[in-house]
């Protein structure tokens, strides 16, 4: 005797293309608002979702009665019914408008269909069961909506029969009136009870569908049910993951980044079609990804926008771009990720040999090796401003690299669109300022770039910014794991034959890319696929900040190990030479832990983390290790000084460059020092400690806030009753010290008694 084949129907043959049944709720609520001139109640179509998910609760609860195993759709209405005086026509309207829905938003699981289908080719026998309270017609209809012949198989209704798998009535109802043998029955579905367990005490043979329940960041994204746009963004997911089995690496692409990335690629699209905008640059290396996605949308939608890759970099580009006779070094180091902290570090930012950097420098600190504190960031920098020897060197050390970008630009872009569009994730929106000092020798149109989001905005750029996300987002480097291309910055550039082509570092770590990489990038492509195939039809995809926010709230405060640990493990190169083999948030061990924490650096960063994001490290840690890292960090604490405390603040406020030049001032001339921040501070000690000269007293507008902290500031009218030679303003600012001045003179202070050391002073002398 032949094999007989059952198959349970709802996320086994077929799913929905919401991610849970109660989003069908939420779609017919929505439909529910566009219907005017009837007579349904407005209470009804307010709040129909949570209406119809208590209506069915009610129903299971009282309205199962004469030994019926199941509910049928009627009987639910009559619940709702209970509650809200509906007529028989308001009932149909209702009941219809939900099973249309119903039969729009089916999606066949494509392994479930081709086995049904292999088995009638061999002429099996196939029979459909289900437990559900839909009627037999509208699931024969969504059957039909698969294939037509599929109207002819067998269909054993839970609510038709009044029998249900999950108490085993319905399998032994079906075996009657068929005459099946149990043994010669094999059923295939996703409940493990009613689908397995169940039929497995009949002596049925079974097969278990995996049963596509939602993933943690899903659940998160959908707390809001009753919103269709969430229920069809992560039913997307959900989906992608379900139809096409796809492991935890490529789900992790098919939800956090597909979501994210694709809603980002997707209003990039729209935006860009509004505005006219007919080519899109991706740029290296974070745009790679980003074209990828790009292409898919634009292939299946039809749209008439042209994408192009270019290999840039902030290494290729920002040294090259400069305008060396006006550029602020100041300003260049602060849009640096470089660490800088001694002298070899300023000339690695430059990208010039140290010793060549050390010839712009005076003698007498030339060969210094000394740590710069953040106030000798600012006096350095603020002399190498003055320095045009420093500024001509750099301009001809850069200019064949900049001519290269300038080549390489100009035979990637179309020079002759009005428009100029650049993709990028993540920034402040300096780099493309480099870009456009480059690009206005060769093109005359209007630039703009588009960004995930903006750190925070160059004031000096000219070219337009489109932002996608205008909040901010916690641990903004974040956006970094999730668009990396599996090759090497762009170093620069050379000539290969008359063609302009980058040169790449190396990516380490190919096995990564080759194989973990790989899987991430598939599913980020799934869920584009099944958008195409199964939703844009009747779904725009519009943006959904509600799903930005949640999807970026779970992966940044949420310890999704699956996540964090492909996250955390993406390569990333640290420095140039340092850290070859580092990963962008890595699992810390306790030594590590120990070494980060247990010793606070002040001007280094956490020199002994060798990750790019230790938020996502930390968020790495388990609950003990949280408690370890707390326990350094007490630890420590005291190292940092109190409030009041001089030896503190001498280790806080140590530089190399700031003090009284020897010999400025006779010696023991009266000096009052204005000013109690960092320079203030260092002048009051150098005195002190040196006794050369006297503090006639130590004034600041605020003195009342440095008397709390320890410090032996007065008010300005201390100046009316002391004697003085000299009034010493400790600022570092031009401007600032000209409006001192002018409030000194003000109160009757000698315009010849007032003084003020200049950043070049610092540096000379």
């Amino acid at each position: 005797m032949k094999i007989t084949y059952s198959y349970d129907l709802f996320d086994t043959v077929f799913t929905r293309r919401t991610a849970t049944p109660h989003g069908i709720f939420a779609l017919v609520q929505d439909k529910l608002q566009y219907f005017s001139n009837d007579d349904i109640p407005a209470e009804i179509k307010k709040n129909y979702f949570e209406l119809r998910i208590q209506g069915e609760h009610f129903a299971r609860c009282f309205l199962c009665s004469d030994g019926k195993e199941e509910i049928t759709l009627s009987q639910i209405y009559q619940a709702i019914n209970t509650t809200y005086l509906l007529n028989q026509n308001m009932i149909e309207k209702l009941m219809k408008l939900e099973c249309e829905t119903e039969l729009e938003n089916i999606i066949p699981n494509g392994v479930i269909v081709q086995e049904v289908q292999e088995h009638l080719k061999n002429r099996d026998e196939v029979i459909f069961i289900s437990d559900m309270y839909l009627d037999k017609e509208t699931i024969a209809n969504m059957l039909e909506h698969i294939d037509s012949r599929w109207k002819e198989i067998p269909l054993y209704i839970s609510s038709d029969i009044g029998k249900t798998k999950s108490s085993g009535n319905l399998f032994r109802f079906i075996h009657n009136e068929r005459q099946i043998p149990y043994d010669k029955w094999i059923h295939t579905g996703d409940n493990v009870i009613s689908d397995i367990s169940v039929p497995n005490q009949l002596g049925i043979k079974t097969v278990l569908v995996q049963r596509n329940e939602l993933i943690p960041i899903e659940k998160a994204i959908l707390s809001d049910g009753d919103d269709t746009s969430l229920q069809m963004i992560v039913g997307i997911s959900k989906n992608a993951r379900k139809l096409y089995q796809l492991d935890d690496v490529e789900s992790i692409g098919a939800s956090l980044a597909g979501m994210l990335l694709g809603a980002y690629v997707n209003w990039i699209l729209h935006d860009a079609i509004h505005r006219g905008i007919k080519n899109l640059y991706f740029v290296a290396r974070d745009g790679y990804l980003l074209k990828m996605i790009a292409d898919e949308y634009i292939q299946s939608m039809g749209y008439s926008i042209s994408t192009k890759y270019l290999f840039g970099s902030r290494k290729a580009w920002r040294m090259p771009s400069q305008e060396w006779e006006t550029v602020d070094f100041l300003e260049l180091s602060e849009n640096s990720s470089e660490i800088i902290n001694d002298f070899d570090s300023v000339a690695k930012l430059l990208g010039i040999p140290s010793s060549q950097f050390r010839e712009f420098l005076p003698e007498s600190i030339r060969n210094k090796n000394s740590k710069l504190s953040k106030l000798d960031k600012t006096i350095l920098f603020n002399y190498l401003n003055e320095a045009d020897d420093l500024r001509q060197y750099m301009k001809a050390f850069y200019a064949k690299e900049r001519k290269f970008v300038e080549l390489y630009l100009e035979q990637e872009i179309d020079l002759r669109e009005k428009q100029a569009v650049f993709v990028e994730v993540g920034g402040t929106g300096y780099t493309q300022r480099c870009l456009e000092n480059i690009l206005r020798n060769i093109y005359k149109g209007e630039i703009s770039s588009y960004f995930f989001q903006m750190y925070s905005c160059d004031k000096m750029a000219a070219h337009k910014i489109y932002n996608f996300v205008p909040d901010h987002l916690w641990i903004k480097d974040a956006l970094e794991p999730l668009c990396r291309a599996p090759h090497g910055q762009t170093l620069g550039y050379v000539n290969d034959n008359g063609h302009i082509m980058p040169l790449l570092e190396k990516a380490g770590n190919e096995k990564f890319y080759e194989d973990t990489y790989k899987r991430y990038i598939h599913g980020i492509l799934i869920n584009i696929k099944v958008y195409m195939d199964y939703y844009k039809d009747i779904f725009d995809m519009p943006v959904n900040r509600k799903m930005i926010k949640k999807c970026w709230d779970y992966y940044t405060t949420t310890r999704d190990e699956g996540i964090l640990n492909f996250v955390g493990s993406v390569p990333f190169k640290a420095a140039e030479g340092e850290y070859e083999d580092s990963q962008f948030a890595p699992k810390l061990n306790k030594k590590e832990i120990e070494d980060i924490f247990g010793t606070y650096h002040w001007e280094t960063n956490y020199p002994y983390y060798k990750g790019a994001c230790l938020n996502l490290s930390i968020l790495r840690m388990d609950d003990e290790e949280k408690r370890y890292m707390k326990k350094c960090q007490r630890k420590q604490e005291p190292d940092k000084g109190k409030k009041g405390d001089s030896a503190s603040e001498e280790k806080t406020f140590e530089s190399i460059f700031v003090r009284i030049p020897k010999g400025r001032y006779p010696k023991g001339t009266k000096i009052v020092i204005y000013g109690a921040g960092k320079v203030g501070k260092i002048f009051q000690r150098q005195i002190f400690q040196e006794q050369e000269y006297c503090v006639a007293s130590w004034i600041d507008k605020q003195y009342s806030k440095y008397i709390k902290e320890g410090f032996p500031v007065e008010s300005l009218k201390r100046l009316e009753n002391i004697e003085y030679d000299i009034v010493l303003i400790a600022v570092l600012k031009r401007d600032l010290y000209y409006d001192i001045k002018k409030d000194l003179i003000k109160l009757g202070v000698p315009e010849e008694k007032i003084d003020w050391i200049t950043y070049k002073q610092f540096v000379l002398e």
